[in-house]
């Protein structure tokens, strides 16, 4: 391991993930997506924009899914994904390819998920917020791939009534409904998430079905923070979860 990398504990199952500081880092937010989520037994699942892997890890720890498939197209991200699922001893459940997402053809069939997960890039490009460390960047702005495209292709990969569980800004929740709606994808549960009680909604957490029907169900807050910055116990709750 080079000096700027180091090993977190994700606290579940003795699962491991291996970071480098100088690259994009993992956030609660992905953590949340996956113990919000539910895998079948002997599912095959894809995750897009995989960054170093933690959805995968998570998945293949958590549930009884036959295959996790990742893909990743930043090459430093990849390897630390590719170490960390040595790390854990799950080269025989997950497979993760170095590629754009909109080349998953040449990895993947289309209709042959039945979970696909994704934690995107939140925000569209704008050059005056754009900092010097390009992984950041493009894990975080929509410089290589759009919201419009990553739903295409979940949508693409998806059996019907196939499940897709994305994270994502509040704010932009119409277009994603928009988007999820263009694709034959209804939407059936909405999760928003509040930094702490009474403030401003965040984010959004939400599952939808390929094909299926609209019959939308908007859960409870969850709120992330107490008062003095702790994860509250609902939080703590999902991290501590050992199925999915």
């Amino acid at each position: 391991m080079s000096k700027l990398e180091r090993i977190d504990d994700l606290q579940c199952n003795g699962l491991r993930l291996v970071q480098d500081t100088n690259l994009y880092n993992f956030t609660i937010d992905a953590v949340l997506l996956v113990n919000l989520s539910k895998v079948k037994q002997n599912g095959v699942v894809v995750d897009l924009c995989s960054g170093s892997g933690i959805i995968p890890i998570l998945v293949a720890g958590k549930s009884k899914a036959k295959k996790v498939y990742a893909i990743e197209l930043q090459k430093e991200l990849y390897c630390l994904a590719q170490k960390s699922i040595a790390l854990n001893n799950l080269e025989s459940k997950i497979e993760i390819f170095n590629d754009d997402i909109k080349n998953y053809k040449n990895h993947l069939s289309k209709n042959s998920a039945d979970v696909v997960y994704c934690n995107p890039p939140y925000s569209k490009p704008n050059n005056s917020i754009i900092g010097e460390n390009s992984s950041r960047n493009i894990a975080r702005q929509e410089i290589t791939i759009t919201l419009k495209e990553v739903v295409k292709v979940a949508s693409e990969l998806l059996k019907d009534k196939g499940c897709f569980y994305m994270v994502h800004q509040a704010k932009r929740l119409q277009e994603i409904l928009f988007e999820f709606a263009n694709y034959n994808l209804a939407v059936k549960e909405v999760t928003i998430c509040q930094s702490k009680q009474g403030a401003k909604p965040h984010l959004v957490i939400i599952k939808a079905v390929k094909g299926g029907k609209f019959d939308l169900i908007v859960n409870t807050p969850l709120v992330l923070n107490n008062e003095d910055g702790t994860l509250t116990n609902e939080v703590l709750a999902l991290y501590s979860k050992t199925k999915i």
